[in-house]
């Protein structure tokens, strides 16, 4: 599977889901880097997305933590979202 979601990437093997995000190398080249563990669910690597970004919050107030917080809320409703639709797209495409 690799289901791409705009700033982030869903990608799986056999076993395993993990999230790599997009992002420019210093020659403005694409690149990505895998932002999560390896998850066996959808669920387990949603939480994972969530803790891996909450523990890499330099915040030194309650007030930044917070604020990391509430964007990690709406990166990962993101990428459900983008992620929800590209499968759905794709149950489209095969029951057709």
């Amino acid at each position: 599977m690799n289901i791409d979601c705009g700033k982030y990437i869903i990608k799986s093997d056999p076993l395993n889901l993990w999230v790599e995000e997009k992002y420019k190398t210093k020659k403005g080249d694409e690149a990505t880097k895998v932002v999560t563990g390896y998850a066996p669910t959808f669920e387990l690597l949603l939480q994972n997305f969530v803790k891996r970004r909450l523990r890499s919050s330099d915040a030194e107030t309650v007030k930044g933590f917070l604020s990391d917080l509430a964007q990690a809320e709406r990166d990962l409703l993101d990428l459900a979202e983008k992620a929800g639709t590209k499968l759905d797209e794709r149950t489209v495409r095969a029951d057709d």
